[in-house]
């Protein structure tokens, strides 16, 4: 299903961006597109997996950088969420497709019906969350998904290249080990509404995935550097439901 590379739509300001990437300075069409090359692989998965179209759901939508660009065939029905009341009201005053909710850091999708999802995709989400906060998102999750789930998270690749703790020999063999790494220091995007810890910079490996998910959702693959070889992409379908 290809997408609609859509740079035509309104540009986010440079806070609205700052507040997704934690970063200064990077040009909108950078921006855009990095968001259509990751809504490109989020798509591209679902392909193999059997997504055919349906209701679409962004955990994490910020200022819209994958949403935009959407397949017009699935805005219709597409829904946007985050913790980011600015960023969930830039979205609703400048996009002309899709509904947008604020949710709460321990909430839930308010507004989504259960098994009404048929694809779920989340962008660095997962890459900032603790364990237990993972593990209540991921029931959230299970609990509105009919469908599949493509969500990205830090992994072996990131680990090795962009933190300075794997280059210590016992630092890194801890990870190994339990398959979980914690910053324990709040990321600086979105520290004005998040609470303390809990938006930080955390690391699992493939192995705590499939031990730890699959309490909460049915683990179907994990890809290694699924998304440009940064985040891996870990794909999900809900659990039987029982009666």
């Amino acid at each position: 299903m290809p997408l609609e590379y859509n740079d035509y739509s309104p540009t986010p300001s440079g806070t609205n961006i700052r507040r997704v990437t934690g970063i200064d300075g990077i040009a909108p069409e950078s921006f855009f597109n990095a968001g259509y090359s990751d809504l490109t692989t989020v798509m591209n998965i679902a392909e193999v997996y059997g997504f055919v179209g349906g209701r679409v759901l962004d955990w994490g939508v910020g200022c819209a950088r994958l949403f935009r660009h959407l397949n017009p065939s699935l805005r219709t029905d597409a829904v946007g969420v985050d913790i980011d009341p600015i960023n969930i009201d830039w979205c609703a005053s400048n996009l002309l497709h899709g509904r947008f909710d604020t949710v709460k850091p321990y909430g839930a999708f308010d507004n989504t019906e259960d098994s009404s999802v048929d694809l779920l995709y989340s962008f660095s989400v997962m890459t900032h969350l603790g364990e237990s906060d993972q593990a209540h998102w991921l029931v959230e999750i299970n609990r509105v998904l009919r469908g599949l789930a493509v969500i990205s998270v830090h992994g072996l690749y990131h680990t090795a290249v962009c933190t300075d703790w794997a280059s210590i020999p016992d630092d890194m063999s801890e990870w190994l080990s339990y398959g979980f790494r914690d910053s324990q220091a709040n990321n600086v995007d979105i520290q004005d509404i998040a609470p303390d810890l809990y938006y930080k910079d955390v690391a699992q490996t493939p192995k705590y995935i499939r031990d730890v998910w699959s309490k909460y959702i049915d683990v179907v693959d994990i890809i290694p550097g699924g998304f440009g070889m940064l985040h891996d992409a870990v794909v999900c379908k809900p659990l039987p439901r029982t009666v």
